[in-house]
């Protein structure tokens, strides 16, 4: 968020975002460099001197915004966090991690001295370190490109754009479960399909058109069928299935999380109401229940979710 905006991507080469923001410098004091951002790390480089790891610290991205307004946003800070997936095999002392950055936003002019610098990144649901990730950090990844209204992902690659993944937010959640381009690098192999499936259940687009039928910070349970995440489920898990899931959204609808582990009155979302199956089935009438119950069983899928009890 800058100004009230909520944005998740930008252009290395200056193109506007949906928002009509743009990239226009990046800087280490008053030195300027070029910025990259490859393997889901930003790193920048000047005359054959790269600037990466902990001494990004204290540079500034410019951002100019449709206004005129240009804004800074300063790594304060830059930490790491392990990826959720863990291919078979693997030791878990062996996941590798990926970079997480604090960002704080202002004007800037700002020097960082008695400015009102805010953090880019709002608090996520929990406790604050979800996910492995402290308090208004983010991750970076380049090359997907997402429609936030209709939560798709692109089949084409654009390495000239990087998205930002708020702590607790989908787009963190893609990149830790190592559906990103950018987590090849690291051996996780994922289509641009199965992408889109992963962003459709994190985010509850049950019909595949874009509307949630989740909140944050509702738990869930999954498992996908490259065997990276919930195999076992870590604890007892109701049942029917919660759904299954591909690249349109729910293959199949069993018990929906928001039915089974109800949330606060006021985190419904807007004009939904309880129970929430009846919501879904107004919006995508055609959607089949779960005929396999069994929450251990993929069926076909790239992803069975279920809940905990």
């Amino acid at each position: 968020m800058i100004d009230g905006l909520g944005f998740h991507e930008l252009n290395l080469q200056s193109a506007e975002n949906a928002q009509h923001m743009r990239l226009v410098g990046f800087m280490q004091g008053n030195t300027e460099y070029t910025l990259h951002v490859t393997q889901g790390r930003l790193w920048g480089s000047r005359d054959g001197q790269i600037l990466e790891h902990a001494e990004l610290v204290g540079s500034r991205l410019l951002v100019s915004q449709a206004s005129g307004t240009q804004v800074a946003i300063t790594i304060a800070d830059v930490g790491a966090a392990h990826f959720w997936a863990v291919p078979p095999g693997m030791a878990p002392e062996s996941v590798p991690t990926i970079e997480t950055y604090d960002r704080q936003w202002a004007d800037s002019g700002a020097d960082g001295v008695g400015d009102p610098w805010t953090p880019v990144c709002g608090a996520p649901a929990d406790d604050g370190r979800s996910m492995g990730m402290a308090a208004a950090t983010a991750v970076v990844f380049e090359g997907d490109r997402i429609d936030a209204q209709r939560k798709t992902v692109s089949s084409v690659i654009d390495p000239a754009w990087f998205n930002i993944g708020c702590v607790g937010h989908a787009l963190a959640k893609l990149a830790l479960t190592g559906h990103t381009e950018a987590a090849r690098s690291f051996g996780y192999e994922t289509t641009p399909a199965e992408r889109q499936a992963m962003l459709k259940m994190l985010t509850g687009d049950y019909c595949g058109t874009g509307e949630a039928f989740t909140v944050p910070g509702q738990p869930l349970y999954w498992r996908d069928d490259h065997g990276w995440m919930g195999d076992p489920y870590p604890t007892p898990v109701s049942t029917p299935v919660e759904a299954r899931w591909g690249a349109d959204g729910a293959i199949c609808l069993g018990a929906p999380r928001l039915d089974v582990n109800i949330p606060a009155a006021t985190a419904w979302p807007a004009g939904l109401s309880a129970p929430i199956a009846s919501e879904i089935l107004g919006a995508c009438p055609l959607l089949p229940p779960c005929a396999n119950v069994d929450p251990n069983d993929l069926d076909g899928a790239h992803l069975v979710t279920a809940n905990p009890k």
